[in-house]
């Protein structure tokens, strides 16, 4: 009986662990084509590297040009959210986590970096809905559909981004403002990560 109730907790314990890391979300990587204007071909390159960590993401964006080796460009930390994300701002020590992005309701979400740049880097974000959307031969059904405004001033730039269940980027489509026409579009998710 003993042996019997032990081989009964042995397998329990198996699946109980089983259960628990298939739940931990691993680390991914996507890449994306960086288009100006009505180019059929990418100016460069962008990898974003995904790691996850209890209720946190943190996203590392990477860029590629012609002749250039790969570099890293931006780092940034997010909160995770049923329905959205909390982006984490750090000020030394001083870390401060305020809204981003919802799909819980339509209300725009203004994000401000407050370091003096908030007339070009601050964030709007407004969920207009979801949305079937095609990538190449590729369909995304129920993508996440927002507009976005970057920076305060008159000089804003506002664009369609889609998102997927993930809250991670699929494109992005340059809509007006002041910058050239552009486009982000999402080409795959890789199996290998960067190191």
């Amino acid at each position: 009986m003993i042996e019997r109730l032990n081989d009964s907790h042995l397998l329990l314990l198996v699946i109980l662990i089983t259960a628990m890391t298939s739940c931990i979300k691993k680390d991914e990587q996507y890449s994306y084509a960086f288009y100006y204007g009505e180019d059929s071909i990418p100016s460069h390159y962008l990898v974003k590297k995904i790691k996850y960590g209890d209720d946190y993401r943190t996203d590392i964006t990477y860029s590629l040009k012609d002749g250039d080796s790969l570099k890293q460009t931006n780092k940034e930390e997010f909160k995770l959210l049923k329905g959205g994300l909390n982006k984490v701002i750090k000020k030394g020590r001083i870390s401060a986590v305020n809204p981003y992005m919802t799909t819980l309701d339509t209300e725009c979400i203004e994000f401000l970096y407050e370091n003096g740049m908030d007339d070009v880097l601050a964030t709007t974000l407004c969920f207009l809905g979801k949305e079937d959307i095609m990538i190449g031969d590729k369909k995304y059904r129920d993508a996440y559909k927002f507009k976005k405004f970057l920076g305060l001033s008159e000089d804003f730039v506002e664009s369609i981004v889609y998102f997927d269940s993930e809250f991670i980027l699929l494109k992005e489509e340059y809509v007006s403002g002041y910058t050239g026409v552009y486009r982000i579009i999402r080409l795959d998710k890789s199996n290998k990560t960067l190191d």
